[in-house]
């Protein structure tokens, strides 16, 4: 449930977790995708949480 995604931003170790613990290449692939949103706060590489709750909720339409 994208409940479960309740900050703005995530950085790569927490959203990889949200995503069933991903692979660190997997995230970078789905970021080079376009399906997950990366911004850069001081050098810090993070994932919005609107990009993750919107991915989670693609994979979930896709299994009805």
């Amino acid at each position: 449930s994208t409940q479960m995604i309740d900050q703005p931003l995530y950085d790569l170790p927490d959203a990889a977790v949200k995503l069933g613990n991903c692979s660190r290449s997997t995230l970078y692939r789905l970021i080079e995708q376009g399906k997950l949103v990366r911004v850069k706060l001081g050098g810090k590489a993070l994932v919005t949480g609107k990009s993750l709750a919107e991915y989670v909720e693609e994979l979930m339409g896709m299994e009805q």
